[in-house]
C-alpha cells in the first residue's frame, strides 16, 4: 500500500495491484458480478482479449467495493461522468479508479475525496509531445536515467492527475505540469506518488482534504 506524505492516514487510499492472469483463477466467481451494462458494453469491445480483461477487472472491483458498501457485487450502482470516469451511482463516501496495461491492473478506492491511478508496463516511446508541459518535455529529452523509464513516470503522473480531477487528458491537463509531488489545481490541492518496477510504472494522485 502507498505512503503518501503529508496525508494524514484516514486519508491513506487502497490500493490493489496485480495481473489480470491471477484473476483467472476467480473467473467464474467475477464474472458473476457482471451486470447486463457491463455485458453490453463489453460486447462493443472488438477483441477478445481486451474484452475478457474488462469483465475480469470491472469483477474485482466489484468484489473490492463490496465490503465497504455492504452491498452485494452484482447490486452495485455504477455510473459514468462526463468524461467517462464510473463513480458508484449512490449516496456514499467512496471513489474509485481504474487502470490497466497488458497483463497488469491497480485500483484505487478512497474516501471523502478524488483519487485517479494509472499501470504502464514498459514500452516503446509512442506519444506525441504535445500531451507535456514544456519543463516535461525537457526532462524527457535531458533528464538523468533511462529515457522511456522518465516518459513513463511523466505519463502515470499525467494520466492518474487527469483521472483524479475527471478530465482525463484534456487541454487543461495537458498545460499543467506535474513533476511536483504537490499540485494546486482550481482551488485544491492534489498529492502524486509514482512508482517504477522492473516491467511497468504505476502513479497515484488523491485530492487533499
Amino acid at each position: 500500500m502507498y505512503r503518501l506524505s503529508p496525508v494524514k492516514r484516514c486519508q491513506q487510499p487502497r490500493v490493489f495491484a496485480g495481473t489480470v492472469t491471477s484473476l483467472e483463477r476467480r473467473k467464474q466467481e467475477l464474472l458473476s458480478f457482471i451486470t447486463s451494462d457491463e455485458q453490453e458494453r463489453a460486447r462493443k469491445i472488438k477483441r477478445k482479449q481486451q474484452r475478457e480483461t474488462f469483465l475480469l477487472i470491472r469483477g474485482y472491483l466489484r468484489s473490492v467495493l463490496s465490503p465497504l458498501l455492504n452491498r452485494a457485487p452484482q447490486n452495485i450502482r455504477l455510473a459514468y461522468g462526463t468524461y467517462g470516469k464510473p463513480f458508484i451511482n449512490e449516496e456514499c463516501p467512496y471513489q474509485f479508479n481504474v487502470s490497466h496495461s497488458k497483463d497488469r491492473y491497480l485500483i484505487g478506492v478512497r474516501a471523502n475525496g478524488s483519487i485517479g491511478v494509472d499501470v504502464e508496463c514498459y514500452r516503446t516511446l509512442n506519444s506525441h509531445p504535445m500531451f507535456f508541459h514544456p519543463e516535461e518535455i525537457r526532462y524527457i529529452s535531458k533528464g538523468s536515467g533511462n529515457k522511456i523509464d522518465r516518459w513513463l513516470w511523466l505519463w502515470t503522473r499525467k494520466e492518474a492527475f487527469g483521472k483524479a480531477i475527471g478530465e482525463g487528458l484534456s487541454e487543461r491537463i495537458v498545460q499543467r505540469s506535474i513533476m511536483e509531488d504537490v499540485i494546486a489545481f482550481e482551488g485544491k490541492k492534489y498529492v502524486l506518488r509514482t512508482e517504477e518496477y522492473a516491467s511497468f510504472t504505476q502513479s497515484i494522485c488523491i485530492e487533499l482534504v
